[in-house]
């Protein structure tokens, strides 16, 4: 009786297994582009991505650069990587060519080479963007279980707008985290116009100088190093003063230039996920990051 009982467990599972075995590949129209890649079905039909996955497409703004009448002659975008079961896992590549012409700059012309690793969906690893050409632009982050952690770096030479006239202009943003994606040491940012150069203490603001590039005057300066450590030295216990997020600041000077370093850091986290498909959606879990923390007078 008892062998008859399992006979027929596997006798009704038979389907459900074979099913979900069955590995297919598509290969055609997908998104705004072409893509072939591999996947399977579950129980309920639903499409799980396993296996290779390649997608090209034309970039996103390249639409939106031809309605305003720039003349594109090449603009293609790869990406390929590798699914497991539903999940995005070691790395994945994104490579673009740009070329135009632009009423005012003439030609441009640029390549982009995009590098990311993933562990089971979850962000790991070094990630790295690389633009040359008219525009450069230089990302390497790192992450751990989705926390960004160690060097964060960005060097970009763009161009832009100033009183009707196309300039070069340089931004770089340059600190470190520590492994639990807080901020931690020097961080330096620098534009055309001001530099910022923020200290941190286990993600609390020690210091702050804010000065003009051109002439050297500084604007902000501030140091609350001493009582910083004062208070992380009697265990965050101190009843006098408290910790908060520096966006819940006043919207000061002091606030505006942290939140220059801050939000700096989430939109060049945001640059990869466009053209790598880094949503929940496409199995990539989303990216952790701390906010910097002010001590102050209760």
């Amino acid at each position: 009786m008892k062998t008859v009982y399992i006979s027929l467990i596997i006798y009704i599972l038979m389907p459900l297994l074979a099913h979900s075995q069955i590995h297919k590949t598509y290969q055609g129209d997908f998104l705004k582009g072409k893509a072939r890649y591999q996947y399977y079905e579950d129980a309920d039909y639903n499409r799980i991505y396993d296996g290779s996955f390649n997608y090209s497409r034309v970039p996103a703004y390249v639409e939106m650069a031809s309605i305003m009448g720039c003349k594109f002659y090449k603009a293609t975008g790869v990406l390929a990587g590798i699914y497991k079961k539903g999940n995005k896992n070691g790395k994945w590549t994104y490579n673009e060519e740009i070329s135009f012409s632009h009423y005012s700059l003439g030609k441009v012309e640029y390549v982009v080479a995009c590098s990311t690793n993933f562990t089971n969906g979850n962000r790991s690893g070094l990630w790295t963007y690389n633009k040359t050409g008219t525009e450069s632009r230089i990302i390497n982050l790192n992450f751990k279980e989705n926390e960004v952690i160690g060097q964060f770096k960005v060097t970009n030479n763009h161009i832009t707008k100033e009183n009707n006239t196309f300039i070069k202009a340089n931004t770089t943003l340059s600190g470190t985290f520590d492994n639990e994606g807080k901020f931690i040491g020097k961080w330096m940012y620098n534009d055309n116009d001001n530099e910022i150069i923020a200290d941190f203490t286990n993600n609390i603001i020690t210091k702050l100088l804010v000065r003009s590039v051109k002439y050297g005057t500084v604007s902000i300066k501030y140091d609350d190093t001493e009582i910083v450590n004062w208070y992380l030295e009697s265990g965050f216990s101190n009843p006098s003063y408290q910790l908060i997020n520096f966006d819940e600041l006043q919207h000061n000077g002091f606030y505006n230039n942290i939140n220059i370093i801050y939000e700096n850091v989430k939109s060049t986290i945001k640059e990869f996920d466009e053209p790598m498909l880094n949503t929940n959606k496409w199995g990539c879990y989303d990216y952790i990051l701390a906010k910097p923390q002010v001590l102050v007078v209760k």
